[in-house]
């Protein structure tokens, strides 16, 4: 299992602004990252009772649907931003 760092770190605010962006569910989001919707909705609520193992895979699942986190802040990659306009 590759070792997670303090980057793999996401906050409720940012998990609520990618799902935003990416215009999907807390549940989708769940079954993208392997967790249930509970922990998700829970995650967003009260962000401090989280697992480092959990806020990095819900990181990982809004990347892999095309969400970019930077210094600046979230967008979206050009191949996300196709798929939006689909």
């Amino acid at each position: 299992m590759p070792r997670l760092d303090f980057r793999q770190v996401i906050t409720p605010e940012q998990c609520r602004e990618a799902r935003r962006l990416l215009g999907i569910s807390q549940e989708a989001l769940a079954r993208a990252a392997g967790i249930s919707p509970e922990t998700v909705a829970k995650f967003e609520a009260r962000g401090r009772q989280s697992t480092f193992p959990m806020r990095a895979k819900l990181r990982a699942a809004l990347e892999a649907a095309g969400v970019e986190f930077t210094k600046s802040g979230i967008g979206l990659r050009p191949e996300a931003l196709n798929r939006e306009r689909s």
